[in-house]
């Protein structure tokens, strides 16, 4: 859509619903849908540069409030750095993966579900997991460098500035149940 005007240049549609923003890197975009693939489409004409998959099966998600609800329906935002699309998924994958050809570089999986956008900043990618870690890999090869057991799952993103990180778990007694909005906690440590 341009700003000028409100004037829809394009649409594109996916086998799913799109729960994230999409990641934008030069003239791209990267868009997360819940059939289970990451696109690489034109910003300007919304051409399918490539569509990669990144997990097996079709998200399923279930509605807040319903037994089993995990309140997981927002989707990972892809990140992109130096050439390199990084991003979570519902199967607990994380993925980094070549921003020009979409080919899967790394992997690493945790637990559960990564809802949680992934920052990179100074060679490390850092991210939640549903599974109540945090998680600090190296963002060229994907190993583990670090973890840190929150208690609770970790569904929003972290804040990294001057060597620290800043992140906010999500506080519940019973995990089929959204959290209340007071009931969270902090924690900040130093990663330098």
């Amino acid at each position: 859509m341009r700003l000028e005007d409100g004037q829809l240049l394009w649409t594109f549609s996916t086998g799913g619903a799109i729960r994230a923003s999409a990641g934008v890197s030069g003239q791209d975009l990267y868009v997360h849908s819940d059939d289970g693939y990451l696109y690489r489409l034109h910003r300007m004409d919304g051409t399918r540069r490539w569509a990669v998959p990144l997990y097996e099966e079709r998200s399923v998600r279930i509605a807040p409030g319903a037994v089993g609800s995990r309140y997981d329906h927002y989707a990972s935002t892809p990140v992109v750095r130096d050439g390199v699309v990084y991003v979570g998924a519902p199967d607990g994958q994380v993925s980094a993966l070549s921003e020009e050809t979409g080919d899967r570089l790394w992997t690493y999986q945790t637990q559960d579900a990564v809802s949680s956008t992934p920052v990179v900043s100074e060679g490390r990618a850092y991210f939640g997991s549903f599974d109540g870690w945090f998680y600090a890999l190296d963002a060229r090869s994907g190993q583990l460098l670090w973890r840190y057991d929150t208690g609770a799952p970790v569904v929003s993103s972290a804040a990294i500035a001057e060597g620290a990180v800043l992140l906010v778990p999500q506080i519940q007694s019973d995990s089929t149940k959204p959290s209340k909005p007071h009931s969270s906690r902090r924690m900040r440590c130093r990663i330098s």
